[in-house]
């Protein structure tokens, strides 16, 4: 059997290359009976080309993502990207964490030199897969699958500006993550507007003043940032977590509960919703910041659904 590791060096702010030298030698039983193809790269870097010509012409339905949680979700998409002759449930992933949160890996269930690896193929499950489609300004309309969750608003805004950086937050990530990711959501909360949305639903269709909104097929959203909905791998439906007519002091409540994973509770808290569905649309006149698996972009009337029991994940 083939596996093929797609290395992303530049994950973490191109500090993936150290946690790399740490667990690069120490893969062994991946290598036994297996033909292990190992591709390092640095961003810019066509995934595209490179997975579709693993699987075309090596036969590769084992992929590895070494890097962070963008890195499997370019990965994911990737894999659609491939063409007609290609089905998604033909394909097995795992990861090794390289990057700053890796959420992808969440609960840390097996370390190995102290990197979160998902990296026993013998003992794969099926996963549900997200898809989002959406219009942008410039290129039309889009559509992309994530793995792990997906965001509108201020915990979009966030990532934003935590992956662009500036030099304080560039100094948090080298000294310590949490630092990074607690002054992001205080540059976050002073320089975020809510937007007027449209919330379809199966179970609801209202509009809203909209401070942030996840889709949930991993409840860990940054750090130690979580929301406390049970969601689990294959159950064929995402959660979906908002919360909408906030103040400003709300919306730092909303920020300390993420932080303390505390965001339902069994007293409704004004301001916020939460369930689980199979479909959702969120429209706006105006544009929208929309984070999938930590990577972001502007879009306009995004519509989620779910492909249940797509694609194979290892342990």
């Amino acid at each position: 059997m083939k596996i093929a590791i797609l290395i992303n060096l530049s994950a973490n702010h191109n500090k993936a290359t150290v946690k790399w030298e740490k667990i690069k030698d120490k893969l062994y039983f991946l290598e036994k009976g297996n033909t292990i193809i190992r591709i390092p790269y640095r961003v810019p870097f066509d995934i595209n080309d490179c997975v579709s010509k693993l699987y075309s012409n090596e036969g590769v339905t084992y992929f590895i993502s070494a890097g962070g949680d963008g890195s499997i979700h370019y990965l994911i998409n990737a894999i659609k990207n491939i063409g007609k002759n290609s089905k998604l449930e033909e394909f097995t992933i795992g990861g090794i964490g390289l990057g700053s949160s890796n959420d992808f890996l969440k609960p840390f269930d097996h370390m190995i030199a102290g990197v979160p690896v998902k990296i026993d193929y013998a003992h794969s499950y099926m996963q549900d897969i997200g898809s989002v489609a959406y219009d942008t300004d410039t290129r039309g309309k889009q559509h992309k699958l994530f793995l792990i969750n997906a965001s509108i608003g201020l915990l979009a805004k966030a990532n934003h500006i935590f992956n662009k950086g500036d030099r304080f937050i560039n100094f948090f990530k080298r000294k310590k993550l949490e630092w990074a990711i607690n002054y992001t959501a205080v540059k976050t909360l002073f320089t975020y507007t809510s937007s007027s949305v449209n919330i379809i639903s199966p179970l609801e269709k209202k509009r809203v003043k909209l401070t942030s909104l996840s889709v949930l097929k991993n409840p860990n959203v940054s750090g130690s940032f979580r929301f406390n909905q049970n969601i689990t791998p294959n159950e064929g439906s995402f959660g979906v977590n908002y919360a909408y007519n906030q103040n400003f002091i709300s919306v730092i409540r909303t920020i300390v509960d993420l932080a303390n994973g505390c965001f339902i509770s069994k007293k409704p808290k004004k301001g916020r919703a939460s369930y689980k569905c199979n479909q959702l649309e969120v429209s706006s006149g105006s544009s929208l910041y929309l984070e999938t698996d930590g990577e972001v972009e502007i879009a306009r009337n995004v519509s989620f659904s779910i492909y249940p029991h797509t694609i194979r994940i290892m342990k």
